[in-house]
């Protein structure tokens, strides 16, 4: 698979190296600043938007996931099983390319 933006190639792979990993986003309040419990499950990254990310984790884990925020003394406002779109890696490698 490519991605083509204006006449020039951008990105090539097949589907899943273009996507990337699958992972899963959480809103959560009240988590403590040790995180440690939660690296069991993989890099935790606290996203711009103040979402927490867990990168790569499999979708069958994210209930256990939860379950250690619960555990930790956070709160749970969202989860968001986060994979990117095929649209949304296009419009970053047009915006990538027009910004450079």
């Amino acid at each position: 698979m490519a991605i083509v933006g204006h006449g020039r190639v951008l990105a090539a792979g097949t589907l899943g190296d273009l996507l990337g990993e699958p992972a899963v986003r959480l809103r959560v309040e009240g988590l403590p600043a040790d995180r440690a419990p939660l690296t069991a499950f993989g890099p935790v990254t606290e996203e711009e938007d103040g979402w927490l990310a867990v990168r790569p984790l499999d979708a069958a884990r994210i209930p256990d996931l939860v379950a250690a925020v619960v555990a930790a003394g956070g709160r749970i406002g969202a989860v968001d099983p986060a994979r990117r779109s095929l649209e949304d890696l296009f419009l970053d490698l047009v915006r990538a390319e027009v910004a450079a």
